[in-house]
């Protein structure tokens, strides 16, 4: 090789802490100024008056400081690939060219990241799409970069030189990967053009993999030529060798890596049979140790439609596994949340009482400690008790960890997004869900989920002691399709694009701003299925755990959900605003095969039961089966399960829902010309086995005939409003037997 050539090679190397120092500081400059921006235009425009000085602390510093960080390190990285490109084809370049090149890479990075906030917005298209067209580009740009390295050099001193081989391999090299990544990225955006086998579970890991394999057919290349050169092969015979061999690795580095990562369910159930063995042994060891008490195993399958679980007669085989729990347990048909979202139905779980009893609702974001909950309960009576909680509404802060010996969740940002703080709008906050998902970091749920609650029950086998644990899965929740299930129930001819870019949000739709026919919302609920799907092999990895332990019949497993979605039906989206069944009616299965040998004449395995049957039931059904004598029986509002006679039906069912302020909030910021009138109500039903009654704050009561119309179509107050008024008395007197938690009145 010649002397001139090896000098500028090893002239370069010595350059690189400059290459590097220069990167970092146009990144922390960059990044300061883009958390600068993220920062006002939140305090500006989202902050409430007056604002708390520590709040305002927080989104000043947050966004400024982790900006900061993600912009230096990502220049960092940045400047070591391109290092790389300029080592392999020997330019030299100076500190000002440098310095151009990253600002135009900085510059690149933030107004792709700008644009897809902004358009994302305006034009209502899916965030997590844009965002990838935008990775999609900046990686595509790296490679790019050695083109614009080598046309500065060219430009510059290059040029006394004239092109030279090795630096128009790298270049063809690189151009040869960026065309790679774009022709996939184009590929992945209409999934359906790749056959089913190869179809990628996650567009990033896949384009990671290509970069992978390009920068280590570009080592092997560059490593077989050192070796090669000791020896007395020609030079072009060495290229020749340095091609064949570090193309035959790349092409076997590539078959085992797609076998391996690109069908989603191949890598999941490979993946998963052999996690935590060691856990599995060790708590083995201890499984003798159970006492006769038995264990609680309270799973909450967050949003969760009871129609749409096939043991419930769904026409799609979406849960085999809580089907096989369904078919060795008790079914309960018609279970009736008490709440059409989140926090006032866990509430009602874990008190056995109903919002306006416990108060926790939208007027009031706590459960109060006054009341007895069922892990406090259970602790009182020697259980080990532990929750987890993938929900931001049912976590310490609201006091759901009342009585839980450990109780974790998982959003590091949950407190923000409870009282709807205005971090919720900082562009580094939607930047880092946004790549969350991108990444199906979602399966951080359930399959993070599972592993800790696997270490707990482990770590428990050493004590004496049964344990109770509560589980909310958010698989179920929207946004929908964020798993690795994301296409299993989709129609072959709908594209991944056009299934990302169906708007999700209820704000847009409600005001107005966005039409979504029904085509759209089917998109939806193929989505929601497979996260269902895929939600009930992750709750069937953990009963299988449980059974390989010995202790699953030694378990009363209660699998059921706080509320249901909408998709479409009454011209609604998601959940909130109404008490229709679409939102009311969940799931309900219970199984401990020890019930069966107790009442051997009235419960059997696959016992289907048909009558009316609610939330607040399952805490007093936990007390019967465990046979605790507690003197504040008489608070709980819920009875228990265990009926001698299952065909005595509840006389009727009670749901409340009250909206929340910060649903409206963001309705009016979207639309605000939107008349919220039509949604700032309270409502309260009763719900016998054959009517329906909704009472409403503004005075639009509505009346079903449900045996005959069960999904609520025909509202006939104005011809039965005998029957109307016969419920609401009966609602009225119902509301007036016990103390509330705030005064209420029958029409405010």
């Amino acid at each position: 090789m010649p002397s001139k050539y090896k000098d500028n090679r090893s002239g370069l190397n010595l350059n690189f802490k400059t290459n590097l120092g220069i990167s970092i500081i146009v990144g922390l400059m960059g990044g300061l100024l883009l958390g600068i921006r993220d920062s006002l235009t939140v305090i500006l425009n989202h902050a409430p008056r007056p604002f708390p000085l520590f709040d305002m602390l927080y989104l000043s510093l947050y966004p400024i400081g982790l900006w900061s960080l993600i912009g230096s390190l990502g220049l960092m990285v940045i400047s070591i690939i391109i290092t790389f490109l300029i080592h392999i084809g020997g330019y030299s370049l100076n500190k000002a060219k440098l310095t151009g090149l990253y600002v135009g890479i900085f510059v690149l990075l933030t107004v792709s990241i700008l644009l897809s906030d902004m358009i994302g917005i305006t034009a209502n298209i899916e965030l997590s799409t844009l965002f990838e067209i935008s990775l999609i580009s900046i990686l595509c740009s790296i490679p790019v970069g050695g083109l614009t390295i080598y046309i500065l050099y060219i430009m510059g001193e290059g040029i006394k030189e004239g092109i030279k081989r090795d630096r128009l391999i790298a270049l063809c090299i690189s151009l040869f990967v960026s065309l790679l990544v774009f022709l996939y990225s184009l590929l992945w955006m209409n999934i359906n053009l790749l056959p089913e086998f190869w179809r990628p579970i996650s567009l990033l890991s896949d384009i990671g993999l290509l970069v992978v394999t390009a920068l280590l057919w570009v080592g092997i290349y560059l490593l077989s030529l050192s070796i090669f050169q000791r020896g007395s092969i020609e030079a072009k015979k060495k290229r020749l060798v340095g091609f064949i061999l570090s193309g035959g690795v790349l092409f076997i580095f590539i078959l085992v890596s797609l076998f391996v990562s690109s069908r989603g369910d191949i890598k999941i159930e490979s993946k998963d049979t052999s996690i935590d063995t060691s856990i599995n042994k060790e708590a083995k060891r201890f499984s003798h140790l159970i006492k006769e008490r038995p264990n609680i195993l309270l799973i909450v399958m967050d949003a969760m439609r009871g129609d749409h679980l096939s043991c419930y007669g769904y026409n799609r085989n979406t849960t085999p596994n809580i089907d096989r729990i369904a078919r060795e347990g008790i079914l309960f048909e018609n279970t009736i949340s008490t709440a059409s979202w989140t926090l006032p139905a866990h509430a009602s779980i874990f008190t056995g009482m109903f919002p306006s009893k416990h108060g926790a609702d939208a007027e009031h974001l706590y459960l109060d400690d006054r009341f007895t909950t069922i892990a406090e309960l259970m602790r009182l009576y020697g259980y080990k008790t532990f929750g987890f909680s993938n929900n931001p509404y049912v976590i310490p802060e609201t006091n759901f960890d009342q009585g839980f010996d450990l109780f974790k969740c998982i959003n590091p940002f949950q407190r923000y997004i409870i009282v709807g703080d205005p971090s919720e709008f900082l562009l580094i906050n939607k930047v880092i869900w946004h790549i969350q998902n991108l990444l199906n970091m979602k399966d951080e749920g359930a399959y993070k989920t599972n592993k800790i609650v696997k270490k707990w029950i482990a770590s428990s086998q050493n004590t004496k002691s049964p344990f109770f644990i509560f589980i909310n899965y958010m698989e179920a929740h929207g946004p929908y399709g964020g798993t690795p299930y994301f296409r299993r129930w989709l129609d072959k001819d709908i594209s991944t694009k056009k299934a990302k870019g169906i708007n999700q949000i209820p704000y847009p739709y409600l005001s107005g701003k966005i039409e979504m026919d029904d085509e759209d919302f089917q998109i939806l609920s193929d989505l929601y299925d497979g996260d269902i799907s895929y939600l009930d092999l992750r709750i069937g990895e953990l009963l299988d755990y449980l059974k390989e332990l010995e202790i699953l019949d030694k378990t009363i497993v209660i699998i059921t959900s706080d509320h249901g979605e909408n998709f479409g039906e009454h011209n609604l989206i998601a959940h909130h605003l109404c008490l229709y069944d679409t939102l009311l009616h969940v799931p309900l299965i219970i199984r401990y095969p020890e019930v069966f040998k107790r009442y051997p004449e009235v419960f059997k395995p696959g016992l289907r039961i048909r009558r009316q049957v609610q939330l607040t039931d399952i805490f007093p059904t936990i007390v019967d089966i465990i046979g605790i004598d507690w003197d504040g029986k008489g608070d709980i509002q819920g009875d228990t399960l265990l009926q001698r006679s299952q065909e005595e039906s509840l006389s009727f069912a009670i749901a409340e829902d009250v909206v929340l302020d910060s649903f409206l909030d963001k309705l009016s910021r979207i639309a605000p010309d939107t008349d919220l009138s039509s949604y700032n109500r309270k409502l309260k039903t009763i719900r016998t086995d054959e009517y329906k009654y909704i009472w409403a704050s503004d005075g639009r009561d509505e009346l079903y005939k449900i045996d005959d119309d069960p999904k609520e179509l025909n509202n006939i107050i104005k011809t039965e409003p005998q029957k109307a008024k016969e419920l609401g008395i009966l609602l009225n007197d119902w509301l007036n037997s016990f103390e509330h938690y705030r005064a209420w009145r029958i029409r405010e």
